[in-house]
């Protein structure tokens, strides 16, 4: 692996420094060079390949043992963990399901509404009853949660939002500030405001210091920084990745477009999909950038690139 390493950088790089560096000796892999390539190590080529090709049928769901498996079926006579080595080497692995959680809450003290409805269905007046649900479903940002509110009549869609993540409302609307506002200068503590508000001690709390200003605390100042601070649009997951986002600047920077920067991603590492990104979510990474110079020039390269 080392010298195949110096053999793919020795027109970036002196040879005898990457053989230093990697702790090699220059005879060792000028010899290496000339040297055929072993049976075993054609043998290991094929492997793999075929390999990639069975995970990429099963929708990466296998692993070495079914691998091994569906080689056997297939006529290979080859070791389990010789299987299991060469998928550790190229980096395959099987999906693996996270543990399920539950996210229903009982155990809470919040007010609970009444069964109104009693699954009377049959409705003979429109915007009388109107029902709801949660799906989550996937998506080119990921899984995201779909909330939805229909009118049981017409079965008209009568507002919908998409969130990541399955949380309730934790911005306070302006009437809940007021009333903190009063009760933080009537001298009443963080702990006994939220019991009055009916709010988690935390999310008082995290409101109050996000959005504080010097001096007394003021509910209008507060809204107005908390509702800007919501309508600011969030850069993709995947762009989170310090490597990934390092790779699409600079290709950016050289002149390319995002369609061009996603499909180089593509054929750069097309069996690894954490690597891939979508040239909308490129888009979506560029105007959420900070202000500032560095994302003008890269936003400018960008909507230029052909």
């Amino acid at each position: 692996m080392r010298y195949r390493a110096i053999q793919q950088h020795d027109r970036r790089y002196p040879i005898r420094l990457m053989c230093r560096v990697l702790a090699v000796s220059p005879a060792g892999y000028y010899a290496w060079r000339t040297r055929p390539e072993s049976h075993r190590s054609v043998r290991n080529r094929a492997l793999l390949s075929t390999i990639r090709v069975i995970h990429r049928a099963s929708r990466e769901t296998y692993g070495s043992p079914s691998i091994w498996d569906a080689l056997l079926k297939q006529g290979h006579g080859v070791g389990k963990k010789r299987i299991a080595r060469l998928m550790r080497a190229a980096g395959i692995r099987a999906k693996t399901l996270k543990k399920w959680r539950a996210t229903t809450q009982s155990r809470h003290r919040m007010p609970v509404a009444a069964n109104v409805l009693d699954r009377q269905f049959s409705i003979t007046r429109p915007n009388r009853v109107w029902a709801g649900d949660i799906p989550y479903v996937w998506t080119a940002a990921g899984w995201l949660y779909l909330a939805v509110v229909l009118d049981l009549y017409s079965r008209a869609v009568m507002g919908w939002a998409l969130e990541a993540r399955l949380t309730g409302d934790r911005q306070m609307s302006a009437e809940e500030r007021e009333t903190l506002s009063l009760g933080l200068a009537r001298g009443h503590s963080l702990r006994t405001m939220a019991t009055v508000l009916r709010r988690a001690p935390s999310t008082v709390s995290r409101e109050q210091v996000r959005n504080a200003v010097e001096g007394p605390d003021r509910a209008c100042t507060a809204h107005t920084l908390a509702s800007a601070r919501a309508r600011q649009p969030r850069r993709p997951r995947k762009l989170l990745d310090p490597w990934l986002w390092q790779y699409v600047r600079t290709h950016l920077t050289q002149g390319c477009s995002p369609e061009q920067t996603a499909g180089r991603l593509r054929r750069a590492h097309p069996d690894d999909m954490s690597k891939q990104l979508s040239a909308e979510m490129i888009y979506a990474g560029l105007y959420v950038l900070s202000r500032g110079t560095p994302a003008q020039r890269t936003a400018g390269h960008a909507a230029s690139g052909a």
